[in-house]
């Protein structure tokens, strides 16, 4: 009797269904990266791991969207739901070798615990399901991958009440609206991250004794690690928008952990989290809408190229023109790396050298100056939602996650007539941008180092972002909100980038 409900409820969880009203009627609202974690100590503080610490932001948010849309919600959780990579110290995840982690077994245990510590907020959850005839969807991330595996996502299904058949899990990756317009996933698997898994959403290898094993990405191995290892004396360093500066702040404290290879990497994981995601005026021969680009030209630049992409003053920068042997080994590192980029990547990168630089450097044949209007990204979403269009059909609206960084939308030609609308829905956290960050160490009098170890996640402002994507329109249109609200009450939405919610 038991298997047989156990087999209702994942059934449930696990299968997209049509409910009650059309997608033309119904309110959708995305949110991603909460990165429900291991919740508080025996001593009942914080732990040093936990970032969502604001359940009556939570629990107001639902409220309002669910008046906000008449109680008719699709509620989308693009990804990192839980936290699965910060583990406490009795969980170990040796895995077989640097590119396998957590058994199964020891996935399980983790997620129960998140469970536990979280039981409000998932109720919080489980509740707005129930009201009128919402919906809440859940898309694996790359920190919550392990929820593919169904014995780890089976106590999140017993507990979010799946059987009453309004929450699901997407076992894609790939949120699809019911009209087919719309696309959502979490956005590890854009471009060349380091966090991309290559089977997506196959997430599990086997060691040679038969058990099942997490594959652990780079990604997870480096950055994780560095992240995990830093966080108890310094709260806030994963708080810091783009994700990467912090560990760029606390690097030029105390160093680079890893070899040069990983630091290799790391400057190039660095530059793609936090190019340039504005539009800017670059160098073109023709007025053509893409500057001149050629591959072996860009090859031939090599180690220059990753240098170009950073601004002046910046820590990376600095090490990559160090004349010691390890800024040469660095620059060797470098120089093999560009050789494996995808053209996209290279793209990428001579763009943000055309932002920092004012030159070309991928164009052979140099040239005057003329005006034109780029978005360094380009190249790779062309080729994410060209292959994403010829596996569901076209679509206007494509949202993401991952990176914390929320962004108003912006289109991404993919032909002469038809261009997809992409929006990120940054984090549903408190996090910092690095330009308020700066301002807040200098009005303490203290070193960016030092604010990391100083400042607490209940210290930045409360504001909350997520995308909406009203009923009633011809194409989809994505609006970004920033909720803002305290724990002690209140509650509002604001227009994202007010200076109170930096």
């Amino acid at each position: 009797m038991k298997r047989r409900l156990y087999a209702a409820l994942l059934a449930c969880f696990s299968v997209l269904v049509v409910g009650e009203g059309s997608a033309q009627e119904r309110l959708g609202v995305f949110v991603s990266d909460l990165h429900f974690g291991l919740g508080r100590t025996a001593d009942g503080h914080w732990h040093p791991y936990e970032d969502f610490r604001w359940s009556q932001a939570l629990r107001g948010f639902l409220a309002a969207i669910s008046r906000e849309g008449h109680d008719q919600v699709d509620l989308i959780i693009v990804g990192d739901f839980l936290e699965l990579w910060q583990l406490p110290n009795d969980i170990h995840c040796q895995g077989s070798g640097a590119g396998a982690g957590c058994s199964v077994a020891e996935l399980v245990d983790l997620s129960r615990r998140i469970i536990k510590a979280h039981d409000a907020d998932l109720q919080a959850l489980k509740d707005f399901s129930t009201r009128g005839s919402n919906r809440l969807y859940v898309v694996p991330g790359n920190h919550d991958a392990a929820l593919l595996i169904p014995a780890v996502r089976a106590p999140l299904i017993e507990r979010l009440g799946a059987q009453n058949g309004r929450v699901f899990f997407v076992e894609s990756g790939l949120w699809v609206s019911e009209d087919k317009r719309i696309v959502a996933e979490h956005g590890q698997q854009i471009g060349s991250d380091v966090n991309a898994f290559a089977d997506w959403p196959k997430v599990t290898t086997t060691d040679s004794n038969g058990t099942q094993l997490m594959i652990r990405s780079w990604g997870e191995r480096f950055v994780q690690q560095l992240f995990n290892e830093q966080e108890m004396s310094y709260p806030v360093i994963d708080n810091l928008n783009p994700e990467t500066a912090g560990a760029r702040y606390r690097m030029s404290e105390r160093g680079v952990g890893g070899t040069v290879k990983d630091l290799a990497r790391f400057i190039a994981f660095n530059i793609f989290e936090t190019t340039p995601g504005q539009k800017y005026r670059a160098l073109s021969t023709n007025g053509a809408h893409d500057p001149p680009f050629n591959r072996a030209a860009a090859e031939k630049v090599g180690h220059r190229l990753f240098s170009y992409s950073l601004p002046e003053g910046d820590s990376f920068k600095e090490q990559l023109q160090d004349t010691n042997p390890e800024g040469e080994e660095l620059r060797r590192e470098l120089d093999e790396m560009l050789k494996t980029l995808s053209t996209e990547d290279l793209e990428m990168l001579c763009r943000n050298a055309v932002v920092y630089t004012k030159i070309n450097p991928c164009n052979p044949v140099l040239s005057a100056l003329v005006v034109d209007v780029l978005v360094p990204r380009t190249a790779i979403f062309k080729r994410h939602l060209r292959a994403r269009e010829e596996a569901l059909g076209p679509f206007d609206l494509f949202v993401y996650g991952h990176t914390h960084r929320w962004e108003s939308r912006w289109k991404v030609p993919l032909s002469n007539t038809h261009s997809v609308t992409v929006v990120n829905t940054g984090a549903f956290q408190r996090l910092v941008d690095e330009e308020a960050f700066l301002q807040l160490a200098a009005a303490k009098g203290i070193t960016p180092a030092q604010a990391l170890r100083e400042l607490r996640p209940e210290d930045l402002t409360a504001c909350y972002s997520a995308v909406f994507v009203r009923p009633g329109t011809l194409r989809p249109v994505a609006e970004l909100w920033l909720w803002e609200m305290s724990e002690s009450g209140g509650g509002r939405f604001r227009a994202p980038g007010i200076a109170d919610c930096r």
